[in-house]
């Protein structure tokens, strides 16, 4: 089982990582409103 000593720094990675996601999430909405505003002619 795991305790606090076997991964000291996990609240740190998860917050890294929590931010990276978020950052994608913007991301993707931006493009998604692009597509929205200015949608391709085919």
């Amino acid at each position: 089982m795991a305790n606090n000593e076997n991964v000291p720094e996990l609240e740190e990675i998860l917050e890294k990582n929590f931010a990276e996601m978020k950052i994608g999430e913007e991301k993707f909405q931006q493009h998604e409103n692009y597509r929205t505003k200015y949608p391709q002619n085919r």
